[in-house]
């Protein structure tokens, strides 16, 4: 979640490839998932970093 807040492409790619994330899990506490936290942070790469989650969301 932190990468898709920070616009961070490379590390979230990087956690997505490993297979053993899930970009809709909500987290525990404020029951937000990877796109919450991608499009309330408002980065410059977020259109790329919301490709991203999108399409891992299909897996």
């Amino acid at each position: 979640m932190v990468a898709a807040m920070y616009g961070s492409i490379g590390v979230l790619t990087y956690i997505i490839s490993t297979g053993r994330s899930d970009v809709n899990r909500f987290s525990s506490g404020e029951k937000v998932t990877a796109h919450h936290c991608a499009v309330s942070a408002c980065s410059v790469s977020i259109v790329e970093v919301i490709k991203i989650l999108l399409d891992a969301s299909t897996l």
